[in-house]
């Protein structure tokens, strides 16, 4: 079993054999009702965090979207804020208590399982071990402020002395989850960057030019509006070459739009790699609760294929105008600085 604090709260993932199941939710419910934050244990997790915080600001995947994300995001939104040596250090156990008792609450939790179980059983198990979990007053409101484009191209860099690699992270704030336009960008961008080998990125700045180790993009389409991003690794003296590429690619992306063989063969992929998914009961599973968060119906892990299927080329082109901005883009490198 394992925690995971994310952009838009905590997962918590667990697995076990089917005859362990009681023991699986019994673990569960005990570790969300009753944590208690014994002092040792929360001086261990934060030492863990100072050390995990020094590995992520040496490395410049980690640095570069730290500086990029600052730069998407104004001070006053969620997503601007990450951890600092000083915030680490001053956090106190009724800091964390507190945060716990805001949080952690059956009115807002969601469970999703996935295995060989007997529906009848699980229900019993679950109303057993969370039947006391009950809610005080109301839950707690995220106010995100509204984000704009930039008004132009902005340019940013992170020194870290001795590296070989440089990472650059270009884009700006993108789409939500149940943005209408989703999935025509999930097309669109499996024609741009969503396969490192097959992609326009991955065709031209890396194959043919050569300048990159991998290149993708993606929009992190969440709960709230998530980057849109273009992500790429390259020698220190090739990051500015590949920049210069990656921008080029934008530019034609959005004069001359796409066609209908990419459209079709970009559809192909999303689908049939959808069911290889499907295979893993974790994907399922983490599939199921995502589209529980977002607020998606029940009946969105099966229809998520025929959508993407349904997708038309003006739609297509239409979400290049209304997504792809070449000239508002955030351009952060991350490395040597060479």
């Amino acid at each position: 079993m394992g925690f995971n604090a994310s952009r838009e709260g905590v997962s918590i993932g667990g697995n076990g054999l089917s005859a362990n199941l009681p023991i699986l939710i019994q673990t569960l419910a005990d570790v969300v009702q009753n944590a208690t934050f014994p002092d040792n244990q929360l001086e261990l997790s934060r030492q863990r965090a100072l050390i995990s915080l020094k590995v992520q600001l040496d490395d410049p995947r980690g640095l570069g979207r730290r500086v990029f994300q600052q730069a998407i995001y104004p001070e006053n939104h969620p997503f601007h804020s990450f951890p600092t040596e000083e915030s680490l250090k001053s956090v106190t156990r009724d800091d964390v208590l507190r945060f716990y008792q805001e949080h952690y609450r059956p009115d807002t939790t969601t469970i999703a399982l996935v295995g060989d179980f007997d529906p009848n059983q699980v229900k019993a198990l679950f109303n057993q071990a969370f039947d006391k979990w009950q809610a005080q007053g109301k839950p707690p409101t995220l106010n995100l402020p509204t984000v704009s484009l930039p008004q132009t191209m902005k340019r940013l860099s992170a020194v870290i002395p001795g590296k070989a690699e440089a990472v650059t992270y270009i884009g700006y704030n993108g789409i939500s989850r149940k943005d209408p336009r989703f999935y025509a960008a999930e097309v669109l961008n499996q024609i741009l960057g969503g396969d490192t080998l097959s992609s326009r990125l991955g065709t031209e700045v890396r194959d043919r030019q050569g300048l990159t180790y991998g290149i993708y993009s993606a929009f992190a389409a969440g709960i709230n509006p998530g980057p849109f991003l273009i992500q790429m690794q390259t020698a220190p003296s090739d990051a500015q070459k590949a920049i210069t590429s990656a921008l080029a690619l934008l530019k034609q992306l959005r004069e001359q739009g796409i066609t209908e063989a990419e459209l079709n063969t970009a559809k192909r992929s999303i689908t049939n790699s959808y069911p290889v998914e499907l295979a893993n009961p974790s994907n399922v599973a983490t599939i199921v609760l995502e589209n529980a968060i977002y607020g998606l119906s029940q009946a969105e892990i099966r229809e998520f294929p025929k959508r993407i299927q349904a997708v038309t080329l003006p739609q297509v082109q239409q979400a290049i105008q209304e997504l792809i901005h070449p000239d508002k883009l955030v351009i952060t490198t991350a490395g040597s600085g060479a």
